[in-house]
């Protein structure tokens, strides 16, 4: 009987152990070329977007997308402050996101060339750091 028990928890140990790495191995997930392409075709697009507003809302979402295939799941947010470590300007990162926010939550705000500019930047680091571009 406690031979039993002991091989049922030296299974429960393995199985829990690899979903574990399992689950460490996809987050530190490396893009396909076909992947890398997309993304990139996706940045080169946004960053021809005349509109400001425009570029930073779609490159939060390709933000989001990018940290969704790399398997953080909730909101942008939530999905930051998990994956933190990733990034090496992890500020000017949510200083991107909360523009974003502004853009889409407050009427009529108006995004300076300065600052639109910045958080492109910033999205673009981020991207680069996720190894995207």
């Amino acid at each position: 009987m406690d031979s039993s028990i002991a091989f049922f928890a030296l299974l429960v140990l393995i199985v829990c152990g690899l979903i574990l790495v399992w689950f460490v191995l996809k987050r530190k997930r490396v893009f396909s070329k076909q992947e890398k392409r997309f993304f990139n075709l996706q940045w080169q697009i946004i960053k021809k977007q005349p509109d400001l507003k425009h570029a930073v809302l779609e490159a939060d979402k390709l933000l989001n997308m990018i940290l969704e295939k790399k398997g953080y799941r909730g909101t942008l947010g939530e999905k930051l402050k998990v994956s933190a470590k990733l990034f090496s300007h992890l500020d000017a990162v949510w200083s991107a996101h909360k523009l974003r926010n502004k853009i889409a939550h407050e009427l009529n705000f108006h995004v300076s060339l300065s600052e639109g500019k910045q958080a492109l930047n910033s999205f673009e680091k981020a991207f680069k750091d996720l190894q995207a571009l």
